[in-house]
């Protein structure tokens, strides 16, 4: 059975290794990250098919790692789903210039939402 390996990248642990073991319990092979210096190290690593990306973090956060990997080849289709705490319309306007799939807001999110948005973009993973 072919793994579908996810990026996820979140600074804070509370919200990245219960949303891991969950995506990692549907049958998503899951790699973690908890900023985006640390995401670009991991994508130089694995191939990843969606990134699961916190927009709000320290050293890197979400936007400048979009930035950045919107200008590689290889990484300038790569599916996003974007998380947030923040709805600040410029921040909502830079990820969508960046082609983010979708943005779910932290406050509000529920997990079989998110499930579902993650099988819009990995519709063979666990089944």
């Amino acid at each position: 059975m072919l793994m579908r390996r996810i990026l996820l990248v979140d600074d804070m642990p509370i919200t990245r290794e219960p949303l891991a073991k969950i995506l990692a319990y549907e049958g998503y092979d899951v790699i973690a990250a908890s900023n985006g210096l640390e995401a670009i190290e991991m994508l130089r690593d694995h191939t990843v098919e969606l990134l699961l990306l916190d927009v709000m973090m320290p050293k890197m956060n979400g936007i400048q790692l979009l930035e950045t990997l919107r200008q590689q080849e290889q990484w300038k289709n790569l599916a996003v789903i974007a998380l947030t705490g923040s709805m600040d319309r410029a921040h909502i306007s830079r990820l969508r210039e960046l082609g983010v799939s979708e943005i779910v807001t932290k406050a509000r999110f529920k997990i079989d939402e998110l499930l579902s948005r993650v099988k819009v973009h990995l519709p063979s993973a666990a089944g």
